[in-house]
């Protein structure tokens, strides 16, 4: 008699521990053409001690830094680019930057990245891709992946990159971001380590990468609701580490009341200085420089700006090219640098 209690209780444990805890497919998920992704920066946000079941995370004191990031995807065969990426289905555009993806019922995995700039190709084709997560995805779920890309400014440099990314479901529950709530949210604990050798001129620089990053995913939406990134660059002479959050955008943005014009910068491309106009005296704005992958390795806050033009030393940056964006209340300004 005790041995069939046991039992039911184990059971029953078991029975309370499954129930309720969400499974993503593919098709939950799955991206289409011609859809636009709108998503804010928002500060970061250590959610390492809120894991586990049943959680109820709440972002909705969180407010966008500027104005959202715009993402149209786009069918990869629409791309000039489709040749290089045969094994991609679809492409993130970003400000003229395709991000190259294949998803399938199995997994997500990046593929790379293609742009041209004032006659100049760079391009990122991945020879073993990058798994960003596989499926089913569910609470207790995990995977480990090895990738390999080469990176190429025709002319200019080349790099080669391999690393390990790793990830687990570590936690699942209800979701609050400022504009709604959210139910069966996962979330993603991923760690990526890579090492990146540059060929510049000539001369050869090693950077090693270590990737922290926590991503909430639910149904029904293309983009993850929530990431929140940690990433330690080292060079083997100076270490480095930045934070950025971002969160899914789910209202539209009006596109008329948003003032976007390109920033005007000499010279480009740059070696050891960038010199960055100020488009009018502002008392309030945001100056980032941006890698292609996402981290702020500069920014600057303006308050009464006095001078019209900013000068930046970007000898220490890896060669490669970078967005330069400056956001005020109501105006975006951006642009792109190439490094040599």
């Amino acid at each position: 008699m005790k041995s069939l209690l046991l039992c039911l209780f184990v059971l029953l444990a078991f029975a309370s521990y499954t129930i309720g805890q969400p499974v993503l497919n593919y098709a939950d998920i799955a991206f289409s053409a011609q859809t636009n992704i709108s998503v804010d920066s928002v500060s970061f946000v250590d959610v390492s001690g809120e894991l586990g079941a049943n959680q109820s995370w709440d972002f909705s004191n969180l407010s966008g830094e500027g104005s959202p990031f715009s993402y149209d995807v786009v069918e990869t065969a629409s791309t000039i680019f489709a040749p290089e990426y045969p094994n991609s289905n679809f492409a993130y555009d970003v400000m003229d930057i395709l991000f190259f993806w294949n998803g399938n019922s199995d997994k997500i995995e990046d593929m790379g990245f293609a742009m041209m700039f004032e006659g100049y190709t760079m391009m990122q084709v991945y020879s073993n891709p990058k798994t960003q997560i596989e499926f089913p995805l569910t609470y207790g779920s995990s995977g480990t992946d090895d990738f390999e890309n080469t990176t190429e400014l025709v002319g200019f440099f080349s790099s080669d990159e391999t690393g390990t990314r790793s990830w687990s479901v570590e936690g699942y529950g209800s979701l609050t971001l400022p504009n709604g709530t959210f139910d069966d949210v996962l979330l993603v604990h991923v760690n990526e380590n890579s090492t990146t050798v540059q060929d510049v001129f000539g001369t050869v620089i090693e950077l090693e990468t270590t990737t922290e990053e926590y991503i909430f995913y639910a149904a029904d939406f293309q983009f993850p609701l929530a990431i929140f990134s940690t990433i330690t660059t080292d060079d083997g002479f100076q270490e480095d580490t930045s934070t950025s959050g971002a969160l899914l955008n789910t209202q539209s943005v009006d596109v008329a009341e948003l003032a976007m014009s390109d920033l005007r910068l000499a010279p480009n491309p740059a070696t050891n200085y960038l010199r960055i106009n100020i488009p009018t005296l502002m008392d309030r704005g945001v100056l980032q420089v941006t890698s292609l992958t996402g981290q702020v390795v500069r920014e600057i806050q303006l308050t009464g700006q006095a001078s019209v033009h900013i000068e930046l030393s970007v000898a220490d940056l890896p060669r490669g090219m970078y967005l330069i964006q400056l956001r005020t209340e109501n105006e975006m300004f951006r642009s792109k640098v190439v490094l040599e």
